[in-house]
Order: structure tokens, then sequence, then C-alpha cells
């Protein structure tokens, strides 16, 4: 049968997921009310409650008759509270925003028959090369393509760019008559007015928590500096790390961390070819010879790159091997090896024949239960123990972290397609172009087992004799 937990008891839940303790019938009339009261319908809630408690009062229910009658007072209360039109009852959408050396925020006050009954902050990025009309403009078309209710009413703090392309595209959305209108005095501009506020202050509490996480990185940065005695403040770390599966579907990957913040657009990952057994040391050696005959090339020497790499680079347009060449051409002030001695020293020797023995480079040494992170130096025998709370541990961890996260997801990706694709191998009659067909036209090896015989036979170069094969086998 089961019990209610302890909500049931503070009457803050009905207790549904326990059978018989509630009516059906009544729990449907409470989500109704929720609806109502959430849509700003706050009366036909009241009238309700109102009538609930009659009702009780007649049935000498007078505990319950006095437990509805609070939730009226808490709701009036509400109510007089969220009251911000005092003379028209309409449904609205207040939007106003606040920028600053190109980031913005976009404030939105829900308005249900008069009464405020919610506020969305949307903070923005890049936005140096957009006026305000254009932000505006954006920002709309974006949030109410998505948005599950247009009302009929849009205030704005600002014209917007093509405002009548827009009110025609939420009235076609809305099936009714949408208007935007910038209002200049009254009640409706006191609602922009607070809306902008509002926004003011979300885009300082977003900068000053930027401004946190910066002067945590800086602190971070500047404590590596003296704990490594590095000659300057490492601004760009690269950090290696190695995923496997016993041995299969060995991968690499770099991350890149510029000031203490995720250079994405320069992470890099390396399919590695060198090993096929449990052999980490193997692929971070093949990894980093990899990553640094890159930067020779890009820096003009003359390296050999295999001819898979450089067939992968002739299939891109110009645009892009430029850009590419770029970011390989970029040196690291610092270089982190997720391992122990075995990863750093393959790393070291790499580094060494391909001339970049200068770039300064630790291993970072975790705990069995990744409760650690300590440094571990290039031929030193004893680990630096970074204290508990340093910043210094704070960006290693995050860098680290993030590199784990990153060769993980990607190794997943390998051994996903490396399952479907050898399980369709060991099928007799599936070779390759039957194999790729199947997996093209169905996606997944679960599609597949669970397709018909005869969806099986319609892919291009099978048969019904081979689908039937296939389905058995399967």
């Amino acid at each position: 049968m089961g019990k209610p937990c302890l909500y049931y008891d503070m009457r803050r839940c009905l207790g549904p997921c326990v059978p018989a303790l509630v009516d059906q019938r009544e729990y449907k009339q409470t989500i109704d009310s929720v609806c109502r009261f959430l849509e700003g319908k706050t009366e036909d809630v009241l009238k309700t409650l109102r009538k609930r408690m009659r009702t009780a009062a007649d049935d000498m229910n007078f505990e319950r008759a006095a437990f509805v009658r609070d939730q009226i007072k808490e709701i009036e209360q509400i109510g007089q509270r969220q009251q911000v039109m005092r003379t028209v009852n309409t449904d609205q959408d207040v939007v106003a925003f606040a920028r600053e050396d190109g980031s913005a925020v976009v404030q939105i006050f829900y308005i249900r028959n008069g009464k405020l009954i919610g506020a969305e902050p949307f903070a923005l990025q890049n936005t140096e090369d957009e006026d305000d009309a254009q932000l505006l403009a954006s920002f709309l078309t974006q949030f109410y393509d998505h948005a599950a209710e247009v009302p009929p009413n849009i205030l704005l703090a600002e014209h917007v760019e093509e405002p009548m392309i827009i009110e025609r595209w939420l009235t076609q959305k809305r099936g009714q008559k949408v208007e935007i209108s910038v209002p200049r005095k009254g009640e409706k501009r006191e609602l922009v007015e607070m809306a902008t506020a509002n926004a003011h202050r979300k885009l300082a509490e977003i900068r000053a928590s930027w401004m946190d996480s910066e002067k945590r990185s800086l602190l971070g940065l500047r404590e590596l500096t003296t704990i490594l005695q590095l000659a300057e403040l490492p601004r760009r770390i690269e950090c290696f790390d190695v995923s496997n599966t016993q041995g299969t579907n060995s991968v690499g990957a770099m991350t890149v961390f510029e000031d203490g913040e995720a250079k994405k657009a320069h992470y890099r990952k390396f399919r590695i070819k060198s090993v096929d057994t449990p052999n980490d040391v193997g692929a971070m050696r093949e990894m980093i010879e990899r990553r640094f005959k890159r930067a020779a090339a890009a820096l003009g020497e003359d390296v050999l790159i295999p001819v898979s790499e450089l067939a992968a680079d002739n299939a891109k347009d110009d645009a892009t091997q430029q850009k590419e060449q770029e970011a390989w051409s970029l040196l690291p002030d610092l270089i982190l090896i997720d391992g122990g001695v075995g990863q750093l020293g393959a790393a070291v020797a790499s580094l060494t024949i391909l001339g970049f023995q200068h770039i300064p480079i630790v291993g970072v040494v975790k705990g069995p239960n990744r409760d650690r992170f300590d440094i571990l130096l290039p031929g030193a025998k004893e680990l630096i123990v970074l204290d508990r709370n340093s910043p210094a541990l704070g960006l290693v961890q995050t860098i680290d972290e993030e590199t784990d996260r990153f060769a993980k997801n990607y190794h997943r990706t390998l051994r996903a397609k490396s399952m479907k694709s050898s399980t369709l191998e060991e099928i007799a009659g599936i070779g390759p172009k039957r194999r790729q067909a199947l997996l093209k036209a169905f996606g997944s090896l679960d599609a597949i087992r669970n397709a018909s015989i005869e969806e099986l036979a319609a892919i291009p170069g099978m048969t019904r004799k081979s689908a039937e094969e296939l389905k058995s086998l399967l």
C-alpha cells in the first residue's frame, strides 16, 4: 500500500503516489486550480475555494473549512503583491534590456490579467555588432519562435527593427492580433522602467560573477607561476589525456585554456594509430608528436605529416585550412599531462626530439578516487602537493577534468561506432557496401534489429534472402 512522505503530513502534497489516499476528482480539481493560478486567473481560483470553504462549513467539517480559508488568505496576499496594473486587466509581456561591453541582459515580465505572474532574465553574449533595434528584433524572433504563449500586447523599452513584420509574424503564431508598442508615459512606461532596472541589476550580477571567475583564474595562474618557477604567467595552457577500453579504440584529447578560460575552438581529438594494446605511454607519445609536428609545420619547418592527416586537410576549404594552421602554430606557455612518470616521460621525449623542449611541462597525478590533483615535475621523485583550497588546485582540477570529459566523450563515440560495425562484420553475406547502406538508412544497430524483413530488403544491395538471414542472426 505504501505511506505518504513528510510533505503530505505538512499539507504540501495530496499524496497521489499512494493509492486511494486522495480522490481522483479532487486531485484533478487541485491541478486545474494551480494551472489557473499560474495563468493569472486568481479570481477564478478564489471563487472555487470560497465555494469549497462554504461546503466544508455546511458539512460541519470546520478543520477543512479553516484550511481552505487560510489558502484563500495566502492567495489574496500574493494577488496584492502581484497587482501591477491598476486600471487594465490585460495579458502582456514587458521586454527591456541592459547592455555593456558586448554583453547584454534582456528582462521579460509576464503579466496576465493585470498581475505580474513571472519574470525571466536572458543573458546574451557577443552583441557588439548589433545596435539596440537589431538586438531587440533578434531576441524577439528567437524567443517567441519557441514560446509556449504569445500575449496580445508586447511592451518594449526601445523601438525594434522592422516592427510591422514582427507584429504580423506574432499575429500569425497567436492566431489573433498582436500589438507591439513603446510606451512613453503612464503605468505601462513604469512597467518598462521597472523591467529595465531589473535588467541592469542582473547584468551587474553576471558581470560581477564573471569578474570573480576571472579573478580566481588569474590567482591560480599566478600561483602556478610561483610554484613551477615559470619565467612568465602561463596564459595559454594545453592539457593532454588518453582514453581507451582495455587498449581498444584508444584516443587522445587536447584541451586549451587561455587566461583560465576554455578555448573550445582550439580543442583537438586524436585517434591513436600506433598502439592496439593497453599502452597509455605509447598513446601519449604519439599524440604529443602529432600535435607538435603540426606546430612545426605551421611555423614553416620541414616535418613529415602522416598521409591520412594531409588527405583530411586537403578535403577542407582554404579558409578552414588557414584557420587550423593558425591554431596549430600557437604554442602553449605550459603543458599539463594527465598521468604519471611514464606518460610525462614520453611527452618530454617527444618534445625534445621535435625541438620544443623549452616549453614547461608537468604531469597531473590524481588519487585513486580522483580526489587529488598533484603536480609531477620531469625527473622529480616527489609530487608537489597543492593546498586543498588554493586557486592553483582549482585551476588544475578544472582543466584536467575538462580534458578527461572531452577524451571520454570522443572514446564513447568511437566505441559505439565500432560496436555497430563489428557486429555487422561478423554476419556472413553483409559486406562493406551493404553494411554502409544499412547503417546509413537506419542509423544504429538497434534500429536495424527492430526493422522488418521488408524494410531491410528495400535497402539498396539487399535481397529478401539476405534480409531474412540478417534478421534471424540479429
